[in-house]
């Protein structure tokens, strides 16, 4: 397979190539214009499962070639301090939700003071109504009144105070038990990271560690593809890239197919240019499932970037560096405007009408 990238620009003619004499005429015939590029196959869905925490891995549960479902569990880390973190939070919400019951003892305590509290404030009212009413006879004084209504005054006062530290107690034992829950959510979640979980179904297609390997957070652990939905993964020289549009029809040939052709279309063309291959990455999908769909497979295609019928062709070797055409019984030959070129073909667009005779110009 060649490395490189060429612009291969094919001609389909219907009929014989003419005549090898020194003189030829121009000829009418179909035109196609293609786009070659090489690449290898690909999943159109494929991704790489990582790592979410450090540990050392104590059991892979998949090998290459078996399917996996989404949320299926692919390995397990182990990974202690998730662990202790989520057993602390499992034991801190306990604690915060004994805090939250009747029964707590803080609970417990102010409740019984404002049960008391409601007696001695009781015990006042009355104690006010009885020296106010003997008051009424002059049978206590003045101050004795003010003192029994300053006593009923503080004891309401007190009774206010507990009610309200009870519910500040209970508040803050509900903003514990809230912040203790969600605590408990995010040490669950980081222990779940523990077992990394197929996110979206496929093919085991790589396998990268083994039981008792150590890994750190973003390792690669393995690869999984969509073996269903397979394309050919192109490398598009930058010269040609801005011919290439989605839907285009293209004919692709594997290297192990000694080669069959399989019918393809443009099925995305990445924006960002490749640094790595110095290329731009085209997917072509297939019309039908590949022959052959083993990922990385080398190939060939051929992008169908133009069609012409009736167009005005002669040999290529009649063509000067110079777009010139030596006609026969002419001193100086012709300059010419060319369309597509291909290795033994060349569309002539302005300066010939058909009817010509060629010669090779001489040397």
């Amino acid at each position: 397979m060649r490395n490189n990238f060429l612009l291969l620009l094919s001609m389909m003619v219907l009929t014989a190539c003419g005549s090898k004499s020194e003189s030829v005429r121009p000829k009418r015939d179909k035109v196609v214009e293609t786009i070659f590029a090489s690449g290898a196959l690909d999943a159109n869905v494929r991704y790489q499962l990582t790592a979410q925490v450090d540990g050392y891995i104590t059991e892979i549960k998949v090998s290459e070639g078996m399917s996996v479902l989404e949320g299926d569990v692919f390995a397990v880390i182990d990974n202690a301090s998730n662990n202790a973190n989520a057993s602390a939070a499992d034991k801190q919400l306990a604690i915060a939700l004994s805090n939250l019951s009747d029964n707590a003892p803080a609970i417990r305590e102010l409740t019984a003071n404002i049960e008391l509290a409601e007696v001695k404030k009781a015990q006042e009212e009355r104690n006010v109504q009885r020296y106010r009413s003997l008051r009424s006879t002059n049978s206590v004084s003045a101050l004795e009144l003010e003192n029994a209504e300053l006593a009923f005054s503080t004891a309401l006062s007190n009774l206010n105070a507990l009610k309200e530290k009870l519910r500040l107690s209970k508040q803050q034992a509900m903003q514990s038990e809230i912040s203790q829950r969600a605590l408990k959510e995010v040490n669950e979640s980081l222990s779940g990271y523990n077992k990394v979980r197929i996110p979206v179904a496929g093919t085991c297609i790589r396998v990268n560690r083994k039981n008792g390997d150590f890994v750190k957070k973003g390792d690669v652990i393995a690869e999984i593809a969509n073996l269903t939905s397979i394309v050919a993964k192109l490398n598009v020289d930058e010269t040609v890239v801005s011919r290439i549009a989605m839907g285009q029809e293209a004919f692709v040939s594997l290297n192990v197919n000694g080669g069959k052709v399989e019918t393809a279309r443009v099925h995305k063309l990445y924006p960002l240019y490749d640094e790595a291959s110095q290329s731009y990455i085209c997917d072509l999908l297939f019309d039908s499932i590949p022959s052959f769909s083993l990922i990385g497979t080398r190939l060939e295609a051929n992008i169908i970037v133009g069609e012409k019928n009736n167009a005005l062709l002669v040999p290529r070797t009649y063509l000067s560096y110079a777009n010139t055409i030596q006609v026969k019984g002419e001193e100086s030959p012709r300059t010419v405007r060319i369309g597509i070129k291909g290795t033994e073909w060349v569309e002539i667009l302005e300066g010939l009408d058909g009817s010509e005779e060629l010669i090779m110009h001489k040397k």
